[in-house]
């Protein structure tokens, strides 16, 4: 029977009867732990990753701070990081891949304005952590992503199980060139570095409909977009980000 847990920094030490260990990480916790203390755990290093980001000024929409306050982003990172999943800062994923920084994924998620019942379209699944706030800001609406990779599809596909999030589709396949079956989208959000936003996404974003990207090569800028009668309508665009590049047929 465990009797004690103590917290220090990124380790834990488990202490059973006359017998106590040092767990590196969070990950060596996982099998052993009852569910209660790793939950409290992760609630606490949640809302401080939260009170954070605020203080950065990059989370300020109370909708959005309540979705990542209900998605533990440890459920989404690889298991050999997760003790810096409440870290600001990105993560490597799978594939070479990596898994967004939490102020960023912030920042879009902000800037994307979703309402209850939108479709939102996601290119590049990543973890799954963006689609699954989404999932939660969406409600009864739904949330397609997109992704190239097979392992990542896979890996999104575990963690939103593990999550308990249902309202998200994850589809293998050129995120470039959307999801023109299931369009128009209320909103669509490109995870990767686009040389330009591609055709046929814009094609596929609803009259009024939002979308946010980051343009660029080697350092990108972070753009919103509305589509309008008159044309496409730039919002918003701030510098100073850093993207894998968008693959495809439209991607770099």
């Amino acid at each position: 029977m465990i009797r004690t847990v103590y917290f220090i920094d990124n380790y834990i030490q488990y202490v059973e009867d006359e017998h106590s260990m040092i767990l590196d990480g969070i990950e060596g916790f996982l099998s052993l732990r009852p569910e209660s203390y790793f939950g409290e755990a992760s609630k606490i290093r949640n809302e401080d990753l939260i009170k954070a980001m605020k203080v950065k000024g990059s989370l300020t929409d109370s909708n959005v701070e309540e979705a990542i306050r209900k998605v533990p982003r440890h459920l989404f990172v690889p298991s050999n990081v997760i003790k810096f999943a409440y870290e600001d800062r990105p993560l490597p994923s799978q594939n070479e891949q990596t898994i967004s920084q939490p102020t960023v994924v912030a920042r879009m998620t902000e800037w994307l304005d979703v309402k209850k019942g939108n479709k939102v379209l996601e290119i590049g699944c990543g973890s799954g952590w963006q689609s699954a706030i989404l999932s939660l800001l969406v409600e009864a609406g739904n949330v397609f992503s997109i992704e190239m990779s097979s392992v990542l599809v896979e890996f999104a596909k575990k963690n939103h199980a593990k999550a308990g999030i249902k309202n998200v589709e994850i589809i293998e396949g050129d995120g470039s060139l959307g999801l023109p079956e299931k369009s128009p989208f209320d909103r669509i959000i490109i995870t990767a570095a686009c040389p330009k936003i591609p055709k046929p996404l814009v094609e596929q974003l609803s009259m009024d409909g939002l979308l946010v990207a980051p343009i660029g090569e080697f350092r990108q800028s972070m753009v919103l977009l509305k589509k309008t009668k008159d044309g496409i309508k730039e919002l918003k665009r701030e510098l100073g980000y850093i993207f894998v590049p968008l693959k495809g047929k439209f991607g770099f």
